[in-house]
């Protein structure tokens, strides 16, 4: 049986201010943070309210200590939520504030060392969230209830970089652009000593938009990615025993901007992306880290890039939609990791891009809104992988795209906010 936000369709509750550029975070309590952004008249926004998904309200809290957007929103250990950085009319930000939900007010609290935004907070294994954007770095302290510097500074300020969180809490942070070039060089930031380590070992080339995945050896494969006009081919290994980089053989295709997945037989299975003179890929490979031997295992049924890829349960990838040579695609596709084979299964009800997939807990993937071409729509449907069919579920009350899709402790997919049909933000939620 369909969880209940299928099988009745959407249910709509409006937000107190249509916003975006917004963070959203789920409470301890199942309730959902909602905080600042930005309104449809540019003006960023201070205020904040809670989602309550049991009687699909929104009611409005406090507000946070300042206005901002593209800040973070980490839900700490003890069930207090950090809010940190982000913008203000385009003037970066240092500062934080704690909100309680008990009290259900926000708490200034000390500053960073510098401003932050659009970037990374990571929670660490011991609580504390690492900040990471240009070349400094911080740490928020629970304990201390302030913000500390690292022992060590990033080696580089970087910017398009890729990290992974690796099998011992360290993070590694490999190539990027530094003052507008690319590099090859990485660094692991290890939260004992609370520094960054420049590794005197380099990736074979420098990349950027070049994409990374933890192996279950704890190993890491380092793929594609540009260091000037065009895509590279090459595949690094990144061995963490001897923190070292190997040359690991050469993708079938050169790419950049792809997507991969580790598959249930530890291969690593590169989809789509970007090629030489800027063509979009259909052909996907099967990178085997063993043998650093990649081969094609048949090509997409359509050229797409910057489409969805979600790990099914049984292990196939479910593929579709995105954008084709300046065409939104209706076209859905799953891989099956046994023989390495695409297989249509048929388009979805309606073309997509800038839309959500959410993995059910049935295993089903629910499909939100997007749009198509200029047409924002608000329409959902539901993939089977049992059936391996598309169903129609209703629309939601609101056309929307660049929206977001929370899967609840409840099974319900909270939807909120994005663009509406006008490309204005909305300020409606629904289940």
């Amino acid at each position: 049986m369909l969880p209940l936000c299928i099988s009745v369709g959407f249910a709509q509750s409006n937000l107190a201010t249509p916003r975006s550029a917004h963070a959203a975070t789920l409470l301890n309590t199942g309730k959902v943070l909602v905080t600042g952004g930005v309104d449809e008249n540019g003006q960023t926004l201070a205020s904040a309210e809670l989602y309550d998904p049991s009687n699909k309200t929104s009611t409005p809290t406090a507000s946070m200590t300042m206005a901002r957007e593209h800040h973070t929103s980490t839900l700490l250990a003890d069930g207090t939520v950090l809010i940190a950085g982000g913008d203000q009319a385009r003037t970066a930000l240092n500062t934080a504030e704690i909100y309680n939900p008990v009290t259900g007010k926000f708490t200034a609290t000390s500053q960073m060392r510098r401003p932050h935004t659009k970037f990374t907070a990571t929670l660490l294994k011991n609580g504390e969230v690492l900040i990471v954007g240009g070349p400094v770095a911080e740490l928020w302290d629970p304990k201390l209830a302030k913000f500390v510097g690292t022992t060590t500074e990033p080696n580089a300020a970087r910017k398009d970089q890729a990290a992974v969180l690796l099998q011992n809490g360290t993070v590694l942070i490999t190539g990027g652009y530094v003052a507008n070039v690319p590099q090859a060089t990485a660094e692991i930031y290890s939260p004992g000593p609370g520094s960054f380590t420049l590794l005197s070992s380099q990736m074979t080339i420098p990349r950027v938009l070049h994409a990374v995945t933890l192996l279950s050896n704890g190993d890491v494969v380092v793929t594609g990615g540009f260091s000037g006009t065009s895509p590279h081919d090459q595949v690094d290994l990144y061995e963490h025993a001897g923190q070292k980089f190997i040359a690991a053989g050469h993708m079938v295709f050169h790419r950049a901007s792809h997507r991969q997945v580790l598959t249930s037989s530890g291969d690593v299975l590169i989809m789509g992306g970007t090629t030489l003179e800027g063509g979009i890929l259909s052909a996907d490979e099967l990178y085997n880290p063993s043998t650093k031997q990649s081969s094609t295992v048949g090509s997409m049924t359509e050229n797409r890039a910057g489409h969805t890829a979600t790990l099914l349960p049984s292990g196939s990838t479910y593929v579709a939609g995105g954008i084709t040579g300046g065409e939104t695609l209706q076209s859905a596709e799953v891989i099956n990791p046994n023989n390495s084979s695409f297989t249509p299964v048929g388009d979805m009800n309606h073309a997509r891009a800038l839309h959500t997939d959410t993995l059910l807990k049935n295993g089903t993937v629910l499909v939100t809104g997007g749009g198509d071409n200029a047409v924002v729509v608000a329409t959902a449907e539901v993939f089977n992988p049992g059936t391996n069919s598309f169903s129609e579920v209703g629309s939601m009350t609101d056309a929307r795209q660049s929206h977001t899709a929370s899967l609840l402790q409840s099974g319900l997919v909270l939807v909120a906010g994005g663009k509406g049909a006008a490309h204005n933000d909305i300020a409606s939620a629904e289940l």
